[in-house]
């Protein structure tokens, strides 16, 4: 179980001492803030996004499921796309708990 007064931590050391310690987990929801407020920020927003996914899927265990969110509109949906020959999905909040699938139409869902 995960102690939820940690939600307060850097995720990005949190991860690492759960990796450290031997943590694995069926479903982890990453949701970072913004990380790209402007053009100039992409690149460092981008190995931001990376590396968090990247540590968030060495502690998934086999079958679990990662969802993955940005609110970095500035960041290309292809750096999202998995390349494991596994469906991607893509969802768009439409608000009021609503979401629609629309890796498909944007061109993730290969």
């Amino acid at each position: 179980r995960v102690d939820p007064s940690r939600c307060g931590a850097d995720v990005f050391k949190l991860l690492r001492e759960y990796d450290g310690h031997g943590r694995s987990f069926d479903i982890i929801v990453l949701d970072p803030p913004k990380f790209a407020s402007s053009q100039k920020d992409v690149k460092t927003a981008s190995r931001g996004y990376k590396d968090l996914n990247m540590q968030a899927l060495h502690l998934l265990r086999s079958g679990g499921f990662l969802a993955t969110f940005s609110c970095s509109g500035r960041i290309d949906l292809d750096l999202f796309q998995g390349n494991d020959h596994q469906k991607n999905f893509l969802f768009r909040n439409d608000g009021n708990l609503k979401f629609t699938e629309v890796g498909e139409q944007s061109g993730v869902a290969v």
